[in-house]
């Protein structure tokens, strides 16, 4: 194993497996049954992808009281913690509260809405954390896919004041970072998942790039419908 592989912790962050509180905005086109099975493929694919790339993974939960229902769909040996305030933010900030106090130098979280993300990017962020305070992926909806910080360079306030679900939340970060002094690295800007078109624009990517073993395409070939042909 290699040195400071310990210390390459991705949080995770996931709603347990309720059908109808899952990436509602999907539910527009597809039933929930549908998305309740797509949600899964795209948390599944997620942590087969940062395994792969020796990654641990500490999944940080919602709502409090489904950790069985976590538990038994990611089995035992998953690290998991629930999703401590009141909104995103809070809940962000305490994730990295949780895992700073465990010891960790640096820590990245991630939702689970990029299922084909590159793992050339979680490197990447990880190898600026070397030297700047930190990280952040920008999404093309105007929030960001990924943020990681130095435990010594963690500032709560980044998560203040946040007009979370808008296209705003990116700009409104980066000027937090900016009026803390932090020094900061921007990584490339990703498509995640949170509408049906964002979807269809997903599959076709990866058709284009020859990845078609995920288990999301997989299942959405197997949906049949024109968009996915």
């Amino acid at each position: 194993m290699q040195a400071g592989y310990m210390q390459r912790r991705v949080l995770l962050f996931i709603r347990a497996p309720e059908l109808g509180r899952v990436k509602t905005r999907l539910g527009k086109k597809l039933d929930a049954a549908t998305v309740l099975t797509l949600y899964k493929h795209f948390v599944e694919d997620t942590m087969e992808s940062l395994t792969a790339g020796r990654y641990g993974i500490i999944v940080f939960f919602s709502p409090l009281h489904k950790e069985a229902a976590v538990r038994a769909w990611l089995g035992d040996t998953v690290h998991l913690q629930p999703q401590t305030g009141e909104n995103l933010g809070k809940k962000m900030r305490n994730a990295f509260s949780t895992a700073f106090a465990m010891g960790l130098g640096q820590a990245v979280l991630m939702g689970s809405d990029s299922p084909d993300i590159d793992i050339g990017i979680v490197d990447e962020a990880y190898a600026f954390l070397e030297n700047r305070n930190m990280v952040i992926g920008p999404a093309e909806d105007g929030g960001y896919y990924l943020i990681g910080f130095q435990n010594r360079a963690f500032d709560r306030d980044v998560f203040s004041g946040i007009d979370w679900g808008t296209e705003h939340v990116y700009q409104q970060t980066m000027q937090h970072v900016q009026d803390g002094g932090l020094s900061s690295h921007v990584l490339p800007t990703w498509q995640d998942i949170d509408t049906y078109e964002d979807l269809v624009s997903f599959y076709h990517r990866n058709i284009a790039k020859g990845l078609t073993g995920l288990k999301t395409m997989k299942f959405l070939k197997q949906l049949n419908l024109k968009e996915f042909q």
